[in-house]
């Protein structure tokens, strides 16, 4: 008789990594758009999605939600109040958790009008 003996392979838990370089790209008097740059995460471990939630003294919370596996680091937020200091964050979403949130702050422009020629 032999004895088998089982050998199971194990991978350590992996560390959620959160989106980093997270910014405001530009600011118009209604919409800012915000980017990041996907963590860097082993091959086996892999971002479904980003989760962008907003809130300014106005706008009760927000959250966009943007597919990972179209390829886009970034998104627009529109219909924003003109003037208005927002707090954005973003989050990495996986299979069966989600990162930590990155922080930023974002000011939409005041509209002003323009003088006529």
């Amino acid at each position: 008789i032999r004895n088998r003996t089982s050998l199971a392979t194990t991978f350590p838990e992996s560390p959620i990594s959160a989106p980093f370089s997270v910014s405001v790209d530009f600011e118009l008097s209604t919409a800012l758009r915000i980017s990041w740059t996907a963590p860097l995460m082993p091959a086996f471990v892999t971002v479904v999605a980003y989760e962008v939630r907003y809130e300014g003294t106005v706008l009760d919370p927000v959250v966009r939600r943007v597919n990972a596996t179209d390829g886009f680091l970034f998104t627009t937020l529109i219909g924003l109040e003109e003037a208005e200091t927002y707090l954005i964050s973003v989050i990495a979403v996986y299979d069966s958790s989600r990162s930590e949130s990155v922080q930023v702050q974002g000011t939409t422009l005041e509209d002003v009008p323009s003088s006529p020629a």
